[in-house]
């Protein structure tokens, strides 16, 4: 019965958005950016990054800015708290009213056979349609600009762009039907609404140059609206990071994996890995451990309990603000890197934060363009793919005996000085003003 409910709400809802988007608008137009993402500070996940580093941007610059985005989490993380400080005063957060069920939904859940089904939820595009038009209908966007994922954000976003009268551009973090990430849900609507915002899409944008040529692949007429504008590394939280002291050298290497061990991070691949490269190499096992801080995850901690079962050191911490995180970073004797092979075209936003920290990384996955940032920039050691146990014994040998320094060379520093995300995102400001 509650299904049947949120259903005929669903479509109540769907109804006030299409009628709202018949209602005029203000004729008065200036330069005014509308943001679309369900996630922003204080909600703490990937998505909320760029988002966030766009509006910081806007700050500095005097540019407009409004961002239509989820309602406050019940209990926002340190690092998503430690994110909304960062935030500049002057930019308007249209926050859709209610709460949050479990995986930061909305509260609203039509029944799956009778409502459109795509990824991040069909009524989420709808709660930040109606909200974002009677919010700003005064004051209309001159630009509407969707974050994805969630993939409900561009349906938002297409769905504001005819209400408002505003140009779309689309901005993906990661790929929706092409190339799906294991953490992107597709169901039997996705592929039609995914093409429906891809063709009234005026700018479209990738974080990668891999993921913009497969996406031009499957969509060729996006081609000549198709731009690149990298993820980048956050210069808040390194202006207020403290490096903790690394105190007298005890022989042992650390390796720290800093963030979210998801089940689509090849962690469980690394310590099968390590344990063999262990065997080859007996006297590696008492001198490498490994630490994984970040939030606390059941796939993270299962694979921890691998490796200590197979004689691998692993010590688990819980998630720190992200300021703490880059100290813990800058103070590594290494940083792992993992990398989903499964895909070519993927630079993990974890890649910017390590390149900038300055430590040796560790790269574990070949076939991607992140392990081909740290090969072509010498920031550690050769890739290591999986399975390759005497490659990373090599490895590990090679941090142990090679000083800090060897790694921080002048294609990393290079690298890293054209990749500051606020400056990126400053630039794709710039950029979406000329296009609309």
């Amino acid at each position: 019965m509650r299904s049947i409910i949120h259903t005929i709400l669903g479509y109540k809802l769907w109804a006030e958005v299409r009628l709202q988007s018949l209602r005029p608008v203000s004729a008065k137009r200036r330069n005014h950016l509308l943001v679309v993402s369900w996630a922003f500070p204080p909600m703490h996940a990937t998505s909320a990054h760029f988002p966030k580093a766009l509006a910081c941007a806007a700050g500095g610059m005097g540019q407009a800015l409004s961002v239509v985005c989820a309602p406050v989490p019940d209990e926002p993380t340190a690092q998503g708290n430690e994110m909304l400080e960062d935030l500049p005063p002057g930019i308007r957060i249209l926050r859709v009213p209610g709460r949050l069920r479990a995986g930061y939904n909305p509260t609203l859940y039509p029944a799956t056979r009778l409502f459109p089904q795509i990824d991040g939820e069909f009524a989420t595009a709808l709660l930040m349609s109606r909200h974002a038009m009677a919010s700003l209908r005064d004051d209309p966007p001159s630009m509407i600009l969707a974050f994805g994922p969630r993939f409900a954000n561009f349906v938002a976003g297409y769905q504001l762009s005819r209400g408002l009268g505003a140009p779309l551009a689309l901005f993906y973090i990661d790929e929706w039907t092409v190339m799906t990430p294991s953490f992107v849900t597709v169901g039997p609507d996705d592929r039609a609404w995914e093409d429906r915002c891809l063709r009234h899409a005026r700018f479209v944008a990738f974080v990668t140059e891999g993921k913009r040529r497969d996406y031009c692949r499957a969509f060729p007429f996006i081609e000549p609206r198709a731009h690149v504008y990298e993820n980048g590394w956050d210069p808040r939280p390194f202006a207020k990071a403290a490096m903790p002291s690394r105190g007298a050298d005890d022989g042992i290497l650390t390796i720290d994996f800093v963030g979210v061990a998801a089940t689509h991070t090849p962690i469980r691949e690394f310590f099968e890995t390590l344990a063999p490269a262990f065997e080859r190499a007996p006297e590696l096992r008492t001198r490498v451990a490994i630490r994984m801080t970040g939030p606390l995850t059941e796939y993270g901690q299962s694979c921890a309990a691998w490796a200590r079962e197979h004689g691998i050191s692993v010590a688990v911490h819980p998630g720190v603000p992200q300021s703490e995180a880059v100290g813990l970073m800058m103070s590594s004797d290494a940083c792992l890197l993992l990398l989903n092979t499964a895909y070519d075209g993927l630079i993990p936003q974890k890649t910017y934060d390590y390149m900038r920290a300055g430590a040796p990384i560790l790269a574990f996955g070949t076939s991607s363009e992140g392990a081909r940032v740290v090969n072509a920039t010498g920031a550690g050691p050769a890739a290591v793919a999986v399975g390759d146990a005497a490659a990373l014994a090599g490895s590990l040998r090679r941090l142990i005996e090679a000083p800090r320094e060897r790694w921080r060379t002048a294609e990393r520093a290079e690298w890293v000085a054209s990749r500051n995300r606020e400056t990126i995102a400053g630039e794709l400001i710039r950029d979406l003003h000329h296009a609309s």
